[in-house]
């Protein structure tokens, strides 16, 4: 007789030792194939796991395994474990989440847990999708014709999705599996009422109505209902973790995701439109979401498409200084977590300044209202409310230094790449294909707000192509396929040069959105052996040139290939009028365009004799 998973759990725990141990979740009562919740059985194999310790393994076998809700974070919590492993056997074993509002695997403060050798997806999807049949501009809305075997949008779970961030869509290619070129890339619905058969009047906020103007009978559309709960893998509090050959075909939020943690591993994860499916869409937010992590993370032979956000973004989310008590006193609201013993700068976000360093010595309360005691003063600053009135927090000691990202694939998704903010990184042997926003930004962002500052960074032997073709990217002076800088409010270049020693050497440019790499607001910059290729038909909304540089010090460019067959491309480098007569050093360019154009386009004030 097979015992419960109750008295299975009691009887197996209690013959356990320490050593390496396998729980077949079968076992538990789990079993592939079947129709009923197997996340009771999966929850207590891995409750066995735990209590086993170091070296135990819960094991699923071949076959598909229907999951409802365990969490509000996740289906399958794995909490306080150490030394654990949840695998399957590869792609055959498949794990179907039936809540389209929830979260897959939620690991907790835990170390060395592995989950790998599974597949995960939604039934139903979390996002619908269709063709637009009809657009009124005058009257703000337009008509969605759902296709077949997606959701229909009296389902509960989009209008429960929170407002704005959970509620809103894209606009699709009528033809290909990718964003439409020039259109905006997202648009926030404000309502939408049913019309007939499987039509929907969508109407977006007021705000956007604009954006209607990019909208044609024909287009495609994707609406999603985001919900915002964890991730299919998300590490909470965790260290020495790893999520290794995952397969997520979809997602109600992030794909994988690492918040306080601490050298946390991503390899041969693929985020892949399911293939016996035509998903415009995968994930519903980022591919690798990394936010104030103590070090890393490593995210290396990962293949990434589909989704509705970023590839990877690591960053620490900066405290709003909200009160002054003393020169080494101060009061802080929102942000992340601090720690006596973290490193923290202050910066000042209207200008993109750097306030001043210290180390913290007292930090009581918690990320939402801290008391911070400094090591030593630090004049002038000043407190508000958020970013445009209040200096800002950035805690060095958990922005996710150290990170690697290598040897990874990035293609057809809705916004940037990579966005690194963080120190020490390695950014090595990437394949970016057809994202709609920039290949990679590499710096802060004080709108979001985002940090921290970048410093002794490697960008090396990268392939970038046909990127940034959303409406935004290509328009702004700043856009780039590989974008370094430090910023100010308004998504500009900082007035200190704050980026710093960062080298980009041996990359391959096709087809970028404007120039190919723009250094901004940065010194010692080290740019060698990098190719940049426009082609006749690229898609270009200015006068771009092949590297833009600006408010820059201790640049070194040599061995620059820039090749044009495009006329707009004006200069193989332009440099900007906020760079120092002595802030670049040019070596060796080859550029070749179809007019005689300038190999340097330089904008700064020229000395009077």
């Amino acid at each position: 007789m097979r015992t419960g998973p109750a008295l299975g759990l009691a009887l197996i725990a209690a013959t356990m030792t320490a050593a390496a141990a396998e729980f077949h979740v079968k076992d538990f009562g789990a079993v592939a194939d079947a129709p009923d919740d197997a996340g009771p059985g999966i929850r207590a194999a891995i409750a066995a796991a735990i209590a086993a310790g170091p070296g135990s393994e819960v094991v699923l076998d071949a076959g598909v395994y229907r999951v409802g809700r365990g969490g509000h974070a996740g289906a399958i919590h794995i909490e306080n474990a150490d030394g654990i492993t949840v695998r399957g056997q590869g792609d055959a074993t498949e794990i179907i989440l039936t809540d389209p509002t929830a979260g897959g695997f939620y690991i907790s403060e835990s170390r060395r847990v592995t989950v790998r050798d599974v597949a995960i997806d939604h039934d139903p999807v979390p996002f619908t999708q269709g063709v637009i049949t009809a657009v009124d501009r005058e009257a703000g809305w337009f008509e969605l014709d759902l296709q077949p075997g997606y959701p229909s949008l009296e389902e509960p779970w989009f209008a429960s999705a929170p407002s704005p961030y959970g509620r809103w869509g894209m606009i699709f290619d009528p033809v290909e599996r990718r964003l439409k070129t020039g259109a905006p890339d997202f648009i926030f619905m404000d309502s939408w009422e049913p019309v007939r058969d499987r039509i929907w009047r969508m109407r977006p906020v007021e705000d956007q109505l604009g954006r209607l103007e990019s909208m044609d009978p024909g287009d495609r559309f994707v609406y999603m209902a985001r919900h915002g709960r964890g991730a299919m893998v998300f590490f909470a509090e965790s260290a020495e973790c790893t999520a290794q050959d995952v397969t997520i075909y979809s997602s109600q939020s992030l794909a994988t995701a690492s918040v306080a943690g601490d050298l946390i591993t991503l390899r041969r994860i693929r985020i892949l439109h399911r293939p016996d499916a035509d998903r415009l869409l995968t994930t519903n937010a980022d591919g690798a979401h990394m936010q104030q992590n103590l070090r890393g993370p490593i995210i290396e032979d990962c293949v990434f498409e589909g989704m509705a956000d970023d590839s990877v973004n690591i960053y620490y989310p900066p405290n709003i200084i909200s009160e002054v008590v003393s020169p080494t006193e101060l009061r802080t609201v929102r942000g992340g977590t601090i720690r006596p013993g973290d490193s923290i700068q202050i910066v000042e976000s209207a200008e993109g300044r750097r306030i001043g360093e210290a180390r913290i010595l007292e930090a009581e309360g918690h990320p939402g209202a801290y008391r911070l005691v400094l090591d030593h003063p630090i004049d002038g600053v000043q407190a508000g409310d958020s970013p445009h009135n209040a200096h800002m927090i950035y805690n060095m000691s958990r922005t996710g230094r150290g990170f690697i990202i290598r040897n990874n694939v990035f293609r057809n998704h809705r916004r940037h790449g990579i966005m690194a903010k963080a120190p020490d990184g390695l950014i090595e042997g990437n394949i970016i294909d057809s994202v709609g926003g920039y290949g990679m930004v590499v710096g802060d962002d004080k709108d979001w707000p985002e940090g921290s500052h970048v410093d002794n960074v490697t960008i090396r032997n990268n392939v970038i192509r046909n990127v940034g073709y959303g409406k935004w990217y290509g328009e702004a002076p700043t856009g780039a396929a590989i974008v370094v800088w430090s910023t100010r409010l308004g998504q500009q270049p900082g007035i200190d040069r704050c980026a710093s020693n960062v080298t980009v050497s041996g990359n391959v440019i096709l087809n970028p959105p404007g120039a190919g790499i723009s250094i901004l607001s940065a010194r010692d910059v080290t740019l060698v052996d990098n190719t940049i290729t426009y082609e006749a038909d690229a898609h270009l909304l200015r006068e771009p040139a092949g590297v833009h540089l600006d408010n820059v010090e201790g640049v070194r460019l040599e061995a620059l290939t820039v090749d044009s067959a495009h006329p707009d491309v004006k200069a193989a480098v332009s440099i900007g009028p906020n760079t120092p007569a002595d802030g670049v050093d040019l070596g060796a360019i080859s550029f070749s365009s179809p007019d005689d154009k300038p190999d340097v386009d330089d904008q700064r004030p020229k000395a009077t004799p």
